[in-house]
């Protein structure tokens, strides 16, 4: 049964390190911790694939293997899975504006972010138009009058999306912050072929750094609203003989 798979998928990521619990896992995939509770009880058995499910596996799955769990339990699920891609990729159309990250990155905390603190902090005039087009947009979701980061929309991240946030954390970066916490670097030019891979080791490490960092249970009076970001590519010399 799919409600079997997916109690073993998430006994499975709690047992992988100390500091996952059921509520940091509410926290980070948008679905409320009675819920995910009473599931891990079998008081729920048959989950809802689009508002339970995916949401929860692709916090700790890639997109592939979500599927894959979802596409053993039958066809229909696996058009479920269909649809949630197809959201993603129309919300690439997005007519994006440089406020809108911020309010993405706000709609990220736990408890979400109001309409009040939004026109506070932007403006009305500007402020309220952007929440209602990326709620229309199903960027955002309503829930008892707090905005969230939908799940739908951090369920397959793509390079074009990742790209279009990098763009985003550039024009929102302060150099206000630096030294106080707020640092950069680039880099571009030639390195072995093990340098790269120490380089990549390297990646490895900072990205399990802040998937594990980014999985603890953080007090308002002790949080910090960061973005941090990594990617890399390498070039291709057209002047390399063959």
């Amino acid at each position: 049964m799919l409600i079997d798979a997916v109690i073993h998928a998430i006994e499975t990521y709690l047992a992988g390190h100390p500091s996952r619990s059921l509520r940091n896992l509410s926290r980070r995939s948008g679905v409320s911790y009675s819920t995910i509770r009473r599931l891990m009880q079998r008081e729920v058995m048959q989950p809802s694939i689009e508002n339970t499910v995916v949401p929860i596996l692709s916090v700790f799955m890639s997109s592939q293997n979500v599927a894959a769990v979802i596409k053993e339990y039958g066809g229909s699920l696996a058009t479920m899975w269909d649809q949630n891609k197809r959201t993603f990729q129309q919300s690439q159309g997005i007519d994006w504006e440089d406020i809108d990250y911020q309010i993405i990155l706000e709609a990220r905390r736990s408890e979400g972010v109001t309409r009040e603190a939004i026109c506070s902090r932007y403006g009305k005039l500007i402020g309220a138009p952007r929440l209602e087009y990326l709620l229309d947009q199903g960027v955002l979701r309503l829930d008892n009058g707090n905005y969230f980061a939908s799940s739908d929309f951090e369920l397959d991240p793509s390079p074009i999306s990742i790209l279009k946030k990098i763009r985003a954390i550039a024009k929102n970066f302060d150099t206000q912050h630096l030294g106080k916490g707020a640092f950069f670097d680039y880099f571009a030019g030639s390195v072995s072929q093990d340098g790269l891979e120490r380089i990549r080791t390297a990646a490895r490490r900072f990205v399990a750094v802040l998937e594990e960092e980014g999985a603890k249970d953080v007090s308002q009076d002790n949080e910090i609203m960061v973005s941090i970001g990594l990617v890399a590519d390498f070039l291709e010399n057209e002047d390399k003989a063959p």
